[in-house]
């Protein structure tokens, strides 16, 4: 009967014990707790934070599940964060989109575009690359370039398709037409429809000391006129010509500068030009001819 009873007392203390034990590990609060948690988009995304972090949380627009969307009037957060309306007869439940429900896949699937560029190498000579598009303005302010755009630093050039580099004005031929003589100064053959640019530079005297004229215009002493409205002179007299001093070449306005340009479409035959005078004996100088070749 001892032996019994002592079983008994060491039985009921220890199962008293194990009681304590599991009502104390029950009553134990839990340390994590589920968020609707404010992406900042718009959107939320179902995440597990520390309970001691929930105030500062719920402080910046997080929500718990089945508690309104602060600043959605008439929403709710239902299952997984998705978004409930409470109207009478609901919607179906506003879901995030997918990129968006969770901050840790938010930007799976998006790739940034990439761009090929023309990139400057230390030589001056450039070569395409291809970079991501987040970087081509630090690229571009290095120097670099695109493809079939402008050359930086290169006037009058221009980048093709591959990088290689274009002059847009490429000076063909310089020709020197004297003022002393009507002689007729020959060009190169110019292409059959290729665009050209002749630029007609500088002045000569053709009544000595200092009456001068340029290619279109002249100072007769008193006044600045056209070289072939003077009369009564002879047509296109004080005129540079092409082809002969029986055609008019016009030249444009009078500019200060005494360059001139004017546009010409190649035949596949050489041009001439020549300064047009009654007299050459009182001339001096020389009038320069340079000839462009336009490639775009």
């Amino acid at each position: 009967m001892k032996i019994h009873k002592r079983f008994s007392i060491t039985f009921t203390f220890v199962m008293i014990l194990s009681l304590l034990l599991v009502g104390n590990v029950g009553a134990k609060s839990p340390n994590k707790v589920e968020l609707c948690h404010n992406n900042g988009d718009g959107t939320f995304a179902l995440v597990k934070i520390k309970v001691n972090t929930l105030q500062t949380h719920l402080a910046h627009g997080d929500a718990l599940p089945g508690e309104a969307v602060p600043g959605r009037a008439g929403m709710v957060f239902g299952t997984n964060c998705a978004l409930v309306s409470t109207a009478p007869n609901p919607q179906a439940p506003v879901v995030n989109p997918p990129s968006k429900m969770n901050p840790s896949t938010r930007h799976q699937g998006k790739k940034t575009a990439k761009v090929d560029v023309c990139h400057r190498r230390g030589n001056e000579t450039f070569i395409m690359i291809n970079i991501s598009g987040n970087a081509l303005p630090a690229h571009l302010a290095h120097g670099d370039g695109l493809p079939n755009g402008l050359v930086p630093g290169q006037p009058n050039t221009k980048f093709g398709a591959d990088c290689s580099i274009t002059h847009q004005k490429e000076l063909v031929e310089t020709l020197t037409v004297p003022a002393t003589a009507e002689v007729p100064v020959s060009s190169m053959a110019l292409a059959n429809g290729q665009l050209y640019e002749f630029k007609a530079i500088g002045t000569y005297i053709f009544a000595k000391p200092d009456a001068w004229a340029d290619a279109e215009w002249l100072w007769n002493g008193n006044q600045i006129i056209k070289g072939d409205d003077w009369p009564p002179h002879p047509p296109n007299v004080l005129d540079l010509t092409i082809n002969g001093c029986s055609n008019n070449t016009d030249w444009g306005d009078y500019q200060p500068t005494h360059e001139y340009i004017l546009p010409w479409t190649g035949t596949g035959v050489p041009l001439t030009f020549t300064i047009c005078d009654t007299s050459y004996v009182d001339n001096a100088g020389f009038l320069t001819v340079e000839i462009w070749k336009i490639n775009w």
